[in-house]
């Protein structure tokens, strides 16, 4: 995966994973987002993050 020049910054509410800080922020400097399997809906639920990983 290429790095993107500068920093950005990653919102994510989903506090199961091991990466999330304070609720809100990823502790990742980058992540990989993949589609969902059989979902070709043209809405947000077609994608995820694969980076996530369970505290």
């Amino acid at each position: 995966m290429d790095s993107k020049n500068g920093r950005q910054c990653i919102g994510c509410e989903v506090t199961s994973c091991r990466f999330n800080k304070r609720g809100c922020e990823c502790e990742l400097p980058a992540i990989l987002v993949r589609p969902s399997c059989n979902c070709h809906s043209g809405e947000a639920d077609e994608s995820m993050c694969s980076s996530y990983e369970c505290k």
